[in-house]
C-alpha cells in the first residue's frame, strides 16, 4: 500500500470515527443515561420483549413482520429525588421519557410513487409536576395572586378515579371522539387526532392516542400513527400497505402488558378477570373498524 491509499485509508477511518463519536453523542443527549439503561446490541428480532419502568415491567411482541425501526431500552428510570436528575428531566426532557418506538414504512411496492407511506407506535411517559386542572365554571371568578380568572376554576384530580382521568388527559373543552378501551386487563382512554402538516397540499396524518395513569403524577402515553405520502388522498377504504400497518400495530397493540407495581400499591386501572374476558379485542385503526 503506497502512502497516498494509506491516507486515503486514513482519512476514511478517521470520518467513520468522527461519525460514530457524533451519533453516540447525539444518542447521549437523546437518551440520556441517567434514565436509560440499553442492551449492548440492538434486537428487533420478532418475538416478546420486555423492558424495565421503575418498579414494573413493560412487555411487548413484535410481530413476523419485522419493523424498520425500533427503539427499545432495557430499563427506563423516571424517579429520582437527586436534583441533577430532577432538573434534567424538568428543564431537557420536558418531563417526558420516550420509553419505546415501532416503525413500519412502505415503498414503491405497496403502489406509492412519491416517498414513503408509514406508520408506527410510541409509547411516553409524561411525569406531571401538578394535578390541577382549570375547568369552565360559569358564574365563578377565582383569583391567584395579582391574576383574575372569570368562568373559570381550578380543581385538584384523583388519577385512578376514571372521569377524573379523563378530565386530565382530555379536558372539558375537548371536541375528539374519546372512550375507553381495554388491552390485557388494564382501561385506556383513547382519543383520535387528526394533524395537519406544514405543508399545505399534503394530506394530514391520522393519529391515536391512549393513555393509562401509573401513579398519580406518571401517565403512560401510546401513540399510534398513519402518515401518507405525498401523492396519497385520503382512503376511504384501506390500501394495501395500511392493512398491513394495521395488523403490524394491531399485533403490538394487543399484546402490551403492564405489570402491578412491584410494592404492592393499588392499581385501579387494572380490572377483574370477568372484565377482562368480556373486554372487544382492540383494532388499529379505529375509524376503519
Amino acid at each position: 500500500m503506497n502512502r497516498r491509499d494509506l491516507l486515503k485509508l486514513t482519512l476514511t477511518l478517521g470520518l467513520a470515527n468522527h461519525a460514530l463519536a457524533a451519533h453516540n453523542r447525539y444518542d447521549e443527549v437523546r437518551h440520556p443515561p441517567m434514565f436509560y439503561t440499553f442492551g449492548a446490541e440492538e434486537n428487533i428480532t420478532p418475538g416478546i420483549h420486555r423492558m424495565q419502568l421503575d418498579d414494573r415491567t413493560i412487555e411487548i411482541t413484535l410481530p413476523e413482520r419485522e419493523p424498520s425501526w425500533v427503539v427499545l431500552p432495557e430499563k427506563v428510570t423516571s424517579k429520582g429525588e437527586d436534583e441533577a436528575f430532577l432538573k434534567m428531566l424538568r428543564n431537557k426532557k420536558k418531563n417526558q421519557l420516550t420509553l419505546l418506538y415501532v416503525d413500519w414504512k412502505y415503498g414503491f411496492s405497496d403502489g406509492v410513487l412519491l416517498g414513503r407511506s408509514s406508520g408506527g407506535l410510541e409509547a411516553t411517559l409524561d411525569v406531571r409536576e401538578h394535578t390541577e386542572i382549570w375547568v369552565k365554571a360559569p358564574g365563578v371568578t377565582t383569583t391567584l395572586g395579582k391574576y383574575t380568572f372569570k368562568d373559570k376554576k381550578l380543581i385538584e384530580l384523583d388519577y385512578f378515579k376514571l372521569d377524573d382521568f379523563i378530565l386530565a388527559v382530555h379536558g372539558d373543552a375537548n371536541p375528539e371522539p374519546y372512550w375507553v378501551e381495554v388491552i390485557n386487563g388494564r382501561q385506556w382512554v383513547r382519543t383520535i387526532h387528526w394533524v395537519r402538516q406544514p405543508l399545505r397540499d399534503m394530506p394530514p396524518s391520522y393519529q391515536e392516542y391512549f393513555y393509562t395513569p401509573l401513579d398519580q403524577r406518571r401517565i403512560l402515553k401510546l401513540r399510534a400513527g398513519l402518515y401518507y405520502s405525498f401523492n396519497y388522498d385520503i382512503p376511504e377504504g384501506m390500501p394495501r400497505w395500511m392493512q398491513r400497518l394495521s395488523r403490524n400495530i394491531t399485533d403490538v397493540l394487543c399484546s402490551l402488558k403492564i405489570s402491578p407495581p412491584d410494592d404492592g400499591s393499588p392499581d385501579p386501572f387494572l380490572i377483574d378477570p370477568e372484565m377482562k374476558a368480556e373486554a372487544t379485542p382492540v383494532v388499529f385503526p379505529a375509524r376503519w373498524r
